[in-house]
This record gives C-alpha cells, structure tokens and sequence, in this order.
C-alpha cells in the first residue's frame, strides 16, 4: 500500500470537514427513510428548481453572456416577465463569476441590461477572476470563502465552464470529473442553484 502525499491527506481533510455542512456521508437505510426533505419549488416556473443544476449551451457567440447576465439581474428582483413569460418565483442573492471578458465591457453591459430588466444591485455580486482551478479541492475552498465574505448565494452562475479548470480538457475524463465534483461540493455548501455555461 502507497502512502498518501501531503495534498492527498489535506483533500481528505477538506472531504471531511465538508461531509458534515453538505450532507454527504454514510446513512443507515431505516434512519435515512426517517429524515424528511423540502419538496422542490420551483425558481422559474416550468423551467428549473430551486437547487438544481443547470448547464446553459450554444457555440461561440451565441449570446450565453448576456442571457445569463440578464437571467441574473430577473433572478435578484423576481421580475414577473423575464423573457416576456417566465415568471421567477423569488428574489435571489445571485453571484455571477466571470472568467472571460473585460470588466468594463461587463460594466457597460450591466449598465444597459439594468435599464430594461427589474433589478435589485443589493442581491447581485460579480466575482471577475482569472481562469479557475475548481478541479483542486483547496483552491474551489478559497474560491467558497471569497463569495461568503460578500454574500451566501441561493444562485451561482459560472461562465465558462471551459475557463474553470487548469489541467487537462473537458474530453478528459479525470480532470471534468474533479471539476464536477467540486461544483457538486460548491453546491451543496451554498444550497444554491448551480448554472454553469458551456460551449
């Protein structure tokens, strides 16, 4: 038997200590069926519930960014007609993480989609970062205590999920696994909504 490197051990430490805010562990079946859990309800009606996951697609510059930037400006507010139709149940404290761009573009963008869209700025945080390493437990850890400082999101948006991860690709098995492994974790500690955008 191999003996565990220091990252693997300080990974196991991690696991541990997030075992017990995420709800991940080991249940005896009799005791499992006696614990109770919220029904779903729904985010946006007929679309997505509150603390699913959901991955938004199309090919490059097909207008992912800003339908999610507007998604989270209607989600920080419950606009009653997101898209003319779709009617957000609640207002939500949105963290939108930007891993491409440029922020003045992002700002200019705000700006005008905050003309047109009901919107409340207190609900909203952007986080603009380099690209990510959310395929290593530690650094998605830090990444967690950044976003508490400012708020506890009930909706993460992440965009793209191509500019999440620093090794491999996402036709690697092994490292997409990692990433969505600690997206899971990201998850489950917030009890938010994940919506991660892809191309």
């Amino acid at each position: 038997m191999s003996e565990l490197s220091e990252r693997e051990i300080e990974d196991i430490k991690l696991k541990e200590q997030l075992a017990s805010e995420t709800g991940f562990g080991v249940y005896k079946v009799s005791d499992f069926m006696g614990m109770s859990f919220k029904p779903k309800e729904p985010l946006i009606e007929g679309i997505m519930n509150i603390g699913e996951s959901v991955i938004v697609c199309g090919t490059p510059k097909a207008g992912k960014s800003i339908f999610l930037q507007s998604l989270a400006y209607a989600l920080s507010s419950a606009d009653d007609k997101f898209l003319g139709s779709l009617h957000i149940t609640k207002p939500c404290k949105v963290c939108y993480i930007q891993l491409e761009g440029e922020l003045s573009d992002t700002h200019d963008r705000f700006r005008r989609i905050g003309e047109g869209i009901k919107h409340n700025k207190d609900n909203m945080a952007l986080f603009f970062s380099e690209p990510m390493k959310l395929d290593e437990l530690e650094y998605t850890m830090n990444v967690m205590a950044k976003i508490e400082r400012v708020m506890i999101p009930e909706v993460l948006i992440i965009d793209p999920l191509y500019m999440a991860f620093s090794s491999g690709s996402l036709s690697d098995d092994e490292c997409i696994r990692k990433v969505l492994s600690n997206l899971r974790i990201l998850k489950m500690r917030f009890g938010c909504t994940l919506i991660v955008a892809h191309h």
